[in-house]
């Protein structure tokens, strides 16, 4: 009897040393699989900085294979497909809508959602989603170029401003913030194929107007978006030929008061909308 109970001391406390080693070893292989895992991710995020979108997808997708809900090398993936044209929609909605991400890998799969819908040129969910990110975003770059973004989508959508009033005048006082370079990133078409430089440096005088004359003036512009605003959009588009399309602004613009067409309320005062677009006769004939 007492050989019996020796005997199984001696198998539990066998049993217990090889269930310990066990568990040890699979610690061990864990902390690899983690370390190889941010190897893998930390060089990802470095071929996603030097622009080697392609690469950088690989090492994401040899993370995912190991690490299936790695929310990172989902991000990054995603991030990197969108720039190869691969459609990464799903991936991005899903990120968006993650309650448990971080803000910074959620806020900028919303941004990168919204450029997936504008490259579609699906405005209306574009507008959803900037819309909501303008409004929430704890992250000043991201808020910038959302509000760009948006005042973008509303110079090309009339309709967007009637039904989003108060959202319009806040992008409208935004409209400082917005850089050279930030408007063309944000803006809706390719800027490789629709920007002008030949027109730079007349946006120069534009903006200085912008932000040095016109607040010691006062804004005396009636129309929307103001003359100093479409000569901007004009010179980006279509370089030296948008000077044309500033002069018959300029010319059209005591008619257009007179007629009191398509009038809105813009801090207080009563504008009347005259975008761009409906005199772009360039684009237009295209």
């Amino acid at each position: 009897m007492e050989q019996t109970g020796i005997n199984l001391t001696h198998h539990v406390k066998g049993g217990f040393i090889i269930t310990t080693s066990l568990i040890t070893i699979f610690s061990l292989i864990s902390i690899v699989v983690q370390a190889e895992t941010n190897h893998m991710l930390e060089l990802a995020m470095s071929l996603f900085e030097d622009n080697n979108f392609r690469s950088c997808r690989f090492e994401c997708i040899r993370t995912l294979s190991d690490d299936p809900f790695n929310k990172q090398a989902q991000f990054l993936c995603a991030l990197s497909e969108r720039r190869l044209g691969v459609d990464s929609t799903e991936t991005l909605i899903k990120l968006c809508k993650d309650q448990e991400n971080p803000p910074q890998i959620k806020d900028t799969a919303c941004y990168e959602l919204s450029r997936t819908y504008i490259d579609k040129k699906d405005y209306t969910r574009a507008f959803d989603v900037l819309k909501q990110l303008f409004s929430n975003t704890n992250m000043p770059s991201l808020f910038i170029r959302s509000g760009c973004s948006l005042a973008h989508l509303f110079d090309q959508e009339d309709q967007l401003i009637s039904n989003n009033k108060g959202l319009y005048c806040q992008i409208d006082t935004c409209n400082l913030l917005f850089s050279d370079e930030i408007i063309k990133e944000t803006a809706l078409i390719s800027q490789n194929k629709n920007v002008s430089w030949t027109g730079l440096p007349a946006q120069w005088v534009i903006l200085f107007y912008q932000t040095q004359i016109g607040p010691a003036i006062g804004q005396r512009c009636s129309l929307h978006p103001s003359c100093s605003r479409y000569a901007q959009q004009a010179l980006a588009k279509h370089g030296f030929l948008g000077i044309g399309f500033i002069a018959d602004r300029m010319i059209r613009e005591p008619d257009l008061v007179a007629q009191k067409s398509k009038p809105i309320v813009i801090e207080g005062r009563i504008k009347y909308l005259d975008p761009l677009k409906n005199h772009d006769f360039i684009n237009n004939y295209r």
